[in-house]
């Protein structure tokens, strides 16, 4: 490794006693924002991160205190003054226990693992450390209109009739789905969570969910943390554990549901809000929005096939939640 570029890394290590020859730079997967180093005073590995300063210290503040707690993540260790940062012009830097041998985590896992930390992440006291706050009233549907207004418009962008119809279906979908949605206790619920504290990870990815060797998960990257609706990590979830249609991706749906909200209870009432959202074609605005972005509508015939099975998905989940599953 360059050592030009390891003076900053250096200094922030003497605030937690470690000189340069204490240290050997293992590896550094993230340029200039983590490093992986063996600590040979103690006879140990650590990783420093670094967090830019648009994200505060939030979401260092919320690691160490779930470690606190004795939830599932890498220790963080203090500095010689009993921080758990060390804080320059630009950037937070941290210093947290390395776990070795960490594994890819299962399906059920994962699911259990997200709805662990939406029930222990409830940290009141770090809200003012945090410019990310998403708990809205009911003018939260608004987010779904403005997606199905997106949809709507797209359909004057193509010239195939045939994927003018299958927009023209999504944005049936998409409708019925937004009706019903109005006819839940969002308001309510979106109380309900604001008044717990409840944070959403942000960024709950196969990267960031791991197990150990005593088969235990093991979560981190808290840098996309907030507070807000746990709905919105779970729509993440699904939207993944749903994304392969190799794999029978609506067979899914019910484990997750069933998983879920037999750790997370606390949301159980509120569960016809996380099967209408699950309805809502998100996955099929998403992906049309990027080839919008990419300016590669035009083009869309290219496209034709990807959207049709995207439509295809959506068409299916949504007839399986409305009537054939057991998530309800």
């Amino acid at each position: 490794m360059n050592p030009k570029n390891m003076k900053t890394p250096l200094k922030i290590l003497k605030e937690y006693n470690l000189s340069e020859k204490d240290v050997v730079f293992i590896k550094e997967p993230k340029e200039n924002k983590v490093w992986v180093i063996h600590d040979t005073k103690n006879k140990r590995r650590l990783v420093l991160k670094a967090v830019k300063k648009d994200n505060s210290s939030f979401p260092i503040l919320l690691h160490h205190q779930l470690f606190k707690i004795g939830f599932s993540v890498p220790k963080v260790f203090e500095t010689t003054k009993g921080q758990v940062y060390v804080q320059t012009k630009k950037k937070f830097y941290y210093v947290s226990e390395y776990i070795n041998n960490l594994e890819p985590i299962n399906e059920q896992q994962r699911i259990e693992g997200l709805a662990e930390f939406h029930s222990h992440a409830k940290f009141e006291e770090l809200i003012s450390f945090n410019e990310k706050n998403f708990f809205p009233n009911k003018e939260n549907l608004k987010s779904y209109s403005d997606k199905l207004d997106e949809i709507k418009k797209w359909t004057s962008s193509v010239s195939s009739p045939t994927l003018k119809d299958i927009i023209n279906e999504i944005t049936k979908i998409g409708l019925s789905v937004y009706h019903l949605m109005q006819t839940c206790d969002i308001e309510g619920y979106l109380q309900q969570t604001s008044k717990r504290n409840s944070i959403c990870h942000g960024d709950f990815n196969m990267n960031n969910a791991f197990t150990t060797e005593n088969k235990e998960f093991l979560i981190i990257d808290f840098d996309h943390a907030y507070f807000g609706s746990p709905l919105d990590d779970f729509r993440f979830l699904m939207m993944s554990i749903t994304r392969n249609s190799k794999n029978d991706p609506l067979s899914k749906l019910n484990p997750l549901f069933e998983n879920y909200f037999k750790v997370c209870s606390e949301d159980l009432p509120y569960k016809d809000i996380y099967k209408a959202d699950s309805m809502f074609p998100h996955e099929f605005h998403k992906q049309v929005k990027q080839i919008v972005e990419q300016e590669k509508i035009k083009k869309s015939s290219n496209y034709q096939e990807l959207l049709v099975q995207l439509a295809e998905r959506e068409k299916s989940k949504y007839e399986f939640l409305i009537k054939g599953s057991e998530v309800g």
